[in-house]
């Protein structure tokens, strides 16, 4: 394997240099989230789950013509399975990366140099581990294929290989089915209004009760062109609020978060399975609580074994856990792409 961290500097060390402050570049993290803020965690599962759906009750109500009991109505129990998978990270650092460079100077001297654990090293490797992970556990999340052959996209089926599933009996809106929507993969004018009002319309009732806890999900091509409706408007229209001193994105009262990690996953269409079928504008409505994450532990990005080995002269990282995404109910979600 490869060493994690490896050097590629501008410029020759002459060993005048002070090591003060470690800068990381941007990474995608579901707008600025926590990865899981926008999911329901079983942090029990350990295999296969299942969970149970009770359906809507009605038409119950009859007339009461005397003594005598005649039963009305029925409803059927449904289940959906959380099948996780057992995935792992494997990382390895050697000290070599670092040779005169000015980290060289934060290594441990004679026969521990190798040893990189307790120092600022150890520190930026670990920060880039936890850091990759919570990006890739998030876009695994929500565009696996189980049926793609790519390494990191096809261990389990994600949230949009659910929602495009022949079987998903939730609305969708093609948002090629008409210019007032996109052409050519380019939103129209006023597109990412005019695609939310549908979905709006299209909604089940059910979704409708839950309004207050709705979330629309969005592309960053999506919501920049909701955005530049609202200042083409003049008004605030209903589209935004200020919330903790924030200006925050909405649509009839239901906020609109920025998922930027989306258009990042969709641009790299040689790797995205569901990169073709999507294409790079996006929208799903639904509650946080109907969006499941099955996992064994609490935090897989926080889940990490260090250690260094002695006659490897190398520092490891290792994490292990199972992983899994599932959707409750296809009548609290409503999607167009």
């Amino acid at each position: 394997m490869a060493n994690a961290l490896t050097t590629s500097f501008t410029h020759t060390y002459a060993g005048k240099e002070l090591l003060e402050e470690i800068f990381y570049a941007p990474q995608a993290d579901g707008a600025g989230q926590n990865p899981f803020a926008l999911h329901r965690v079983m942090s029990d599962v350990k295999t296969k789950k299942n969970i149970y759906v009770v359906g809507k009750l009605q038409g119950i109500l009859q007339a009461d013509s005397g003594c005598g009991f005649s039963a009305s109505g029925s409803v059927a129990i449904t289940d959906r399975v959380i099948d996780p998978v057992k995935l792992k990270v494997n990382v390895e650092q050697c000290e070599d990366a670092f040779a005169e460079t000015i980290f060289a100077e934060a290594q441990k001297a004679g026969v521990s140099r190798a040893d990189l654990t307790g120092t600022v090293i150890e520190e930026m490797l670990m920060n880039a581990v936890s850091r990759a992970m919570r990006e890739d556990l998030i876009k695994s999340a929500w565009f696996s294929d189980a049926t793609s052959s790519h390494a990191f996209y096809g261990n389990f089926d994600g949230y949009f290989e659910r929602i495009l599933a022949g079987g998903f009996g939730g609305v969708t809106l093609d948002l090629n089915s008409s210019a007032t929507y996109e052409a050519a993969g380019v939103l129209a004018s006023d597109g990412a209004y005019a695609a939310l009002k549908q979905l709006y319309k299209s909604m089940p009732a059910a979704m409708r009760g839950l309004k207050g806890d709705l979330v629309a999900m969005v592309t960053s091509t999506v919501y920049d062109n909701l955005l530049e409706t609202l200042e083409n408007s003049g008004t605030d229209s209903g589209l935004t609020r200020i919330q903790d001193g924030v200006a925050q994105l909405k649509f009839r009262g239901i906020p609109i978060i920025d998922m930027s990690f989306w258009d990042e996953s969709l641009a790299d269409t040689s790797a995205n399975p569901k990169s073709a079928a999507i294409g790079d504008n996006a929208i799903v409505i639904t509650t946080p609580d109907n969006l499941i994450i099955g996992t064994d532990v609490t935090d897989p990005a926080s889940e990490m074994k260090v250690w260094y080995e002695e006659k490897d002269e190398k520092v490891y990282i290792k994490s292990k856990f199972n992983y899994g995404t599932q959707i409750v109910s296809d009548e609290l979600i409503v999607a167009a792409y």
